[in-house]
């Protein structure tokens, strides 16, 4: 069993535009903690007052993971985000653009790892979903069907409190290049300094409150012959969270993800700045 141990920071500056760190560790099986890279980003938002149907923002994240955790140590990642909250259902479309800067695969191009989330509200305090993780390729052509990455995660998210939130999800891969079973636990801590925006649900990698601190991310790769890029996590993310389908084979960690091992994937189009 493996495991990983991302950090994320987020400060809001306005009421639409945030900037997150991420600080990515990993634990191997021999106990030994290892450092695996940083990644910066960047997300803006529409503003509340526009009054658009739908939730949208745009991240931006960049960022290096060492070679031994990565065939690809420089990325970059383009992630819309969409959501709506229709009575007690929650839906959100993450359409993930990724590119490798530097490693074994830049010349596949711009890839496409789509990250959806449909959950369920059955009380103020607990909801329950379904979260979806892809890695199609690259969009000069997908990856035949058995290539392609593709995990479902049911998942439950619980508030906590004005200051904690929980998620924790289970991953089945549906694909033989998938892994078919991962684990994930995201704990999240709002720090005084800010204003909560009024939606602070995500696809599943929960970013709560402004001054949001990911303090916990914990991926454990369960089956026996998970790889060991698997282990380095974003997302996530997602934030990466914490972004379980594509790390699993050949990126640094959501991470998922971080958010990415699994990648804090279908984040929340909104942003958690100070108003």
């Amino acid at each position: 069993m493996r495991s990983t141990r991302p950090l994320e920071f987020s400060k809001g500056f306005t009421s639409w535009f945030e900037t997150g760190f991420y600080v990515f560790t990993s634990i191997q099986p021999d106990g030994g903690w290892q450092w695996v890279g940083d990644h910066i980003r960047p997300r803006v938002r529409v503003p509340e007052s526009w009054h658009w149907p739908v939730g949208v923002s745009l991240s931006n994240e960049f960022g290096y993971q060492r070679r031994d955790f990565s065939p690809d140590t420089w990325t970059w990642e383009i992630r819309p985000i969409v959501e709506k909250k229709i009575g007690r259902w929650y839906l959100s479309f993450n359409p993930i653009l990724e590119r490798s800067l530097h490693g074994d695969n830049v010349n596949r191009g711009v890839e496409f790892s789509p990250n959806a989330k449909a959950g369920f509200d059955f009380t103020k305090r607990i909801s329950g979903g379904l979260e979806y993780y892809a890695a199609y390729g690259s969009l000069n052509g997908f990856d035949p069907l058995k290539d392609q990455q593709q995990q479902f995660f049911p998942s439950i998210d619980l508030d906590l409190g004005p200051q904690w939130e929980l998620n924790f999800g289970v991953g089945v891969g549906v694909t033989r290049s998938t892994d078919h079973l991962i684990i994930k636990c995201i704990i999240g801590r709002a720090f005084p300094g800010g204003t909560t925006p009024p939606l602070t649900k995500t696809c599943c990698s929960p970013e709560p409150m402004t001054q949001f601190i990911r303090s916990a991310q914990a991926l454990a790769a369960m089956a026996a012959d998970l790889p060991a890029e698997a282990v380095a996590s974003a997302v996530a993310e997602p934030d990466a969270a914490v972004r379980p389908a594509r790390d699993n084979a050949r990126r640094r960690n959501r991470w998922n993800t971080p958010e990415r091992t699994p990648r804090p994937a279908p984040k929340s189009a909104k942003s958690h700045t100070a108003e």
